[in-house]
């Protein structure tokens, strides 16, 4: 899946060091974000997509934001692939002030689906899930071969998409 062809891209959005600084982190993300994310762009990846990488800078702040401290780096263990951008911003939105709007209309990206990482990863388990019981699984098994430990997540997301 070619971005330029197909109109899609995964935006990754402050995934960086700078946060994992902060004490708010562990009660508010948790230490295994970083590998959701990973998962998620690996995935996206396997599909045939690119991802592009925004991160949160404040130069000059002496704040983890600062690039001069080293931290406004992408988290441990995610790395952008050959190719994929990676844009730095100074504004809350990762539409102001960098070339990401241009960037993502020039791959034919029109739309944004606003949706988180686990929101995504269970639209595509559900998607999954559904190509396999239309073939004749049970709900229990396509709910075991798309990651889920048993079926009641995926009975919530049928009903509930």
């Amino acid at each position: 899946m070619n971005p330029t062809r197909t109109g899609r891209a995964l935006v990754v959005v402050d995934a960086q060091q700078s946060f994992l600084q902060r004490e708010s982190w562990q009660a508010s993300s948790g230490p295994g974000v970083a590998d959701r994310i990973g998962h998620l762009v690996d995935h996206f990846r396997g599909r045939g997509g690119r991802g592009v990488w925004v991160l949160h800078t404040e130069p000059g702040s002496g704040t983890v934001f600062d690039p001069e401290l080293g931290f406004v780096e992408p988290m441990p263990g995610l790395n952008p692939a050959d190719g994929e951008p990676l844009l730095t911003k100074t504004a809350h939105s990762a539409f102001t002030g960098t070339d990401l709007r241009r960037l993502l209309t020039g791959w034919g990206v029109t739309e944004a689906t606003g949706l988180t990482p686990l929101r995504y990863q269970q639209r595509l388990r559900l998607e999954r899930a559904e190509q396999l019981i239309g073939e004749g699984a049970t709900m229990e098994s396509a709910a075991r071969t798309v990651g889920f430990q048993d079926a009641r997540m995926l009975r919530r997301l049928r009903s509930n998409p």
